[in-house]
Order: C-alpha cells, then structure tokens, then sequence
C-alpha cells in the first residue's frame, strides 16, 4: 500500500533508493547466453595473470565461468536486489528462471 501510495505521487527515484540500493544491494553474474542467475562462478585468476588500471597497481581480475553453457563469453554483472537472487534460488527445486538481458 505504501509502494503504490508513493507510486502515485511520482517517487520512483525514492522507491528505488529505499528498496534496492539502500536495503540490500547486489551485484551478480548473469549469463547471457542461458539467462541464468545461480550458476555463473566466479574463478580465481592463474598467477602472472594481471591488468593494469589508468595508474594504479595491476589487480589480478577474476574469471566469470557459466558452468551450464561451459564457456566465459557473454556473463554479465547485474545490480539486483539480493532478494531476487534468493528468489531464484528458492525457485529452482521446481522452477528455472531466466534473465533476458538487454542494453
């Protein structure tokens, strides 16, 4: 009742502040290939492996690895409520949930 109070009085911008980047912000891997949210893994990286950011020291990045699509190419990182991701995994004894992701 609140959300749709505050809905009708134009608030988006509020709701979305108090809802998801106040509450529980996060930030998950996303296959775009299958759409799905729970099985990208993140891999740490092989030693010697670095890159180099605008001056600062090289960071070893982390591999994103889809295990259901068996390759690296095409995982995304999304901003979601953590809640929806343990939505989907709540949902995945009987239901699977795919994300269409689009630019």
């Amino acid at each position: 009742m609140e959300r749709d109070s505050l809905l009708a009085h134009g608030a988006a911008y509020l709701l979305h502040d108090r809802l998801h980047t106040c509450s529980d912000y996060h930030i998950a891997a996303v296959c775009s290939t299958c759409g799905s949210i729970l099985i990208p893994l993140v891999i740490k990286p092989e030693k010697g492996v670095a890159r180099a950011v605008k001056g600062l020291p090289p960071v070893r990045a982390p591999k994103v690895f889809c295990h259901a699509c068996d390759t690296n190419k095409g995982v995304e990182t999304v901003a979601m409520p953590y809640v929806f991701k343990y939505l989907a995994a709540e949902l995945a004894v009987s239901i699977k949930m795919t994300l269409q992701l689009s630019i």
